[in-house]
């Protein structure tokens, strides 16, 4: 079982909580939910992203995620205070992103991405103009 973590307003990378082994294999599960930074509303994946093309690049006002590679590579850049570089490549690891968090993504071939999200989609929920996110970030002291 994890201790239960105290999340910041920074992107943080941490590990799954699983269980199994290379002989029996693993199962990973979000049953330590009181553990996560918010209550999971949307569950959804993304795949057969071509290798030159940069997603993302929006932020959220309100949502939060928790991002996993279940297969391949996703290298995401944040930025909140600071711009930070994430590589998940790993089911055993896991990226929460908090809201007012600028996030770029490149998959590798064959990557799958699983996000867990704090709310069901909204398209007014989204900042897709880099200088409104800055602006917000400011007016916020954030």
């Amino acid at each position: 079982m994890l201790e239960p973590r105290i999340w910041e307003p920074e992107p943080v990378l941490f590990a799954a909580d699983f269980a199994g082994d290379k002989n029996r294999g693993y199962l990973v599960s979000t049953q330590q939910a009181a553990n996560l930074p918010f209550t999971i509303r949307r569950v959804f994946w993304s795949f057969g992203m071509r290798e030159d093309l940069n997603k993302g690049e929006h932020a959220h006002r309100l949502d939060q995620k928790i991002l996993v590679a279940l297969q391949g590579q996703v290298v995401i850049q944040t930025e909140t205070t600071q711009i930070r570089q994430f590589n998940l490549d790993s089911p055993f690891q896991a990226l929460y992103v908090p809201a007012l968090c600028w996030i770029k993504l490149r998959y590798s071939p064959a990557s799958i991405l699983l996000a867990f999200s704090s709310t069901d989609y909204a398209e007014a929920d989204y900042i897709r103009n880099y200088a409104e996110f800055k602006q917000l970030r400011q007016l916020r002291n954030l």
